[in-house]
């Protein structure tokens, strides 16, 4: 039964990361990329390494975007990103705390940081999208006397 469970487990892994490499390193052209609705994309954060020292607890958080390439196209990467606490707030929270109560304020504040970052992130791909007005740019239009 547990050969089963460890069976099924591996191809279930191994199904999930034949889907996820097929979207890393994919290509989008512009044209593509205008038509994302990025209000509604959360770019896949997920906590992939963690670290301790007496200055800072350092969270790893790899994450799925775009990024433009030389040809002008965008590519689906991912990034890792670090976020940090800093020990010293913890330390203080332990204090007058129990180490789970300590453990989810940390959590609570990992999470709304990467939230604003998503947001963040968004609008600036938001930005990066050819704007329709950019089209209706002609070199005649601005063919002007300097005196």
């Amino acid at each position: 039964m547990m050969k089963k469970i460890l069976i099924i487990s591996g191809i279930i892994i191994l199904l999930i990361g034949m889907v996820f490499a097929y979207t890393i390193g994919q290509t989008i052209t512009q044209e593509q990329f205008d038509n994302i609705d990025f209000s509604k994309i959360s770019h896949d954060f997920t906590l992939v390494g963690f670290e301790k020292s007496p200055v800072n607890l350092k969270f790893y958080i790899n994450w799925t975007t775009l990024k433009e390439n030389i040809d002008g196209e965008w590519k689906v990467v991912q990034l890792t990103h670090t976020e940090s606490y800093q020990t010293s707030k913890y330390i203080l929270c332990r204090a007058t705390n129990s180490k789970e109560t300590c453990v989810q304020i940390v959590k609570d504040e990992i999470k709304e940081r990467i939230k604003i970052k998503n947001k963040l992130h968004n609008r600036w791909l938001e930005n990066q999208k050819t704007a329709e007005v950019y089209s209706e740019i002609d070199e005649n239009d601005f063919i002007f006397n300097l005196e």
